[in-house]
C-alpha cells in the first residue's frame, strides 16, 4: 500500500478503507491509462516522491472529524490526498516540519501537470551535466535569470484568499512584463499583491489580443518557450510554496491559459465569463513552442 498505519502514527488520521486488487486485460489496461491521472505520475525517489498507478491502489483515510481523503502518493513530508472537493492536499507526517495540512492544487489533473513539468525540468538539467548534488539549487538560481515577456496591459488582483477581485493597470507596475525583463527584477521589487502570494506571482494576466502570446527564455541555457492561445487569460504561478515539499522556493514557473477564475467580469476591458449549454461545443487551444536560441 502507498501508506500504512505506521505512517499515520502520531497524526489525526486512520485508514478507513482499502480496495481489492483488480486484474486487467490488456485492452482494459490501455483504456485505463488513457483516462487515469495516476498512471502518468512518475516516482522520484531522490526526494521520496512515490505514487500509485491504479485506482484500486487508493487508500481512504479519515480524521477525527470524519473527513475522508483519497491517498494517492507521498513524499518525505507527508502524503498527497484528494478531499471531497477534489482538491489535492499534502497531509504531514507527525515528524514533518509542516504542522498543518497544506493546499497543493485545485484538482488531481492540475497537480499532475505541474508535477510532470517540474520533473521534466529537473531531468533536462541532470542530462545537461549539471552537478546532480546541486541541480535544484542551480535551477532556482538560473530561473531568476529567465527573461519573461507577456502581451498584457492588465492583471487581475487577488484578495488574501487568492480570489480574483480587481483589475490592475500594469503601467509602472512590477508585474508588467510587456517589455521583456528578467524575473529577478520582479523578485527584488515590493508590491502588496506580491506579498499576498508569498512574494511571487499567482495571478491572471489578460491578453491584449484575441490570440494571446507570451515567451520566456534563458540566455545561458539557450532554452526559449513561446506560448500562444485563444484563451483570454493566463494564470502565471512562480512556485511560491515549493519549499514546503522539499524543493527551493521560486524554482519553477507555470503558465495556465484559461478564462479568468471566479467568473470575473470587467466591462471596461471586455472581460466576461463564458457560459455554454450542454449542447454547445467549447473549444480552446494552447500551443507551446520550444526553441534553442543559442
Amino acid at each position: 500500500m502507498i501508506i500504512n498505519e505506521s505512517d499515520l502514527k502520531g497524526t489525526d488520521y486512520k485508514i478507513s478503507k482499502i480496495f481489492n486488487k483488480q486484474i486487467y486485460s490488456f485492452s482494459e489496461l490501455l483504456n485505463d491509462m488513457a483516462s487515469n491521472e495516476y498512471s502518468r505520475l512518475e516516482n522520484y525517489y531522490k526526494d521520496k516522491f512515490e505514487f500509485i498507478n491504479f485506482k484500486d491502489e487508493e487508500v481512504i483515510v479519515e480524521n477525527s472529524n470524519k473527513d475522508k481523503f483519497i491517498v494517492f502518493g507521498k513524499n518525505s513530508n507527508g502524503f498527497f490526498a484528494v478531499n471531497k472537493n477534489k482538491e489535492v492536499w499534502l497531509i504531514p507526517f507527525h515528524y514533518s516540519d509542516i504542522q498543518e495540512p497544506l493546499f497543493i492544487n485545485s484538482s488531481l489533473h492540475q497537480f499532475r501537470c505541474c508535477y510532470c513539468l517540474l520533473l521534466s525540468v529537473l531531468f533536462y538539467a541532470l542530462g545537461k551535466d549539471i552537478d546532480k548534488e546541486n541541480a535544484q539549487l542551480k535551477l532556482a538560481r538560473n530561473f531568476e535569470e529567465d527573461i519573461l515577456k507577456i502581451d498584457s496591459d492588465y492583471l487581475i488582483g487577488i484578495d488574501k484568499n487568492s480570489i480574483p477581485c480587481k483589475t490592475i493597470n500594469l503601467d509602472n507596475n512590477i508585474f508588467n512584463f510587456k517589455e521583456a525583463k528578467k524575473l529577478e527584477e520582479f523578485f527584488k521589487a515590493d508590491d502588496k499583491q506580491k506579498t499576498i502570494t508569498n512574494n511571487g506571482i499567482d495571478h491572471p494576466y489578460i491578453f491584449n489580443g484575441k490570440i494571446g502570446k507570451l515567451e520566456i527564455k534563458n540566455i545561458k541555457s539557450g532554452i526559449k518557450i513561446s506560448v500562444e492561445t485563444n484563451n483570454p487569460a493566463v494564470v502565471i504561478y512562480t512556485a511560491n510554496y515549493l519549499q514546503d515539499i522539499g524543493f527551493k522556493k521560486h524554482s519553477a514557473i507555470c503558465f495556465e491559459t484559461q478564462e479568468v477564475p471566479n467568473l470575473y467580469r470587467d466591462k471596461n476591458i471586455n472581460v466576461y465569463p463564458t457560459f455554454i449549454d450542454e449542447n454547445t461545443n467549447y473549444e480552446k487551444y494552447t500551443k507551446f513552442i520550444f526553441e534553442n536560441i543559442n
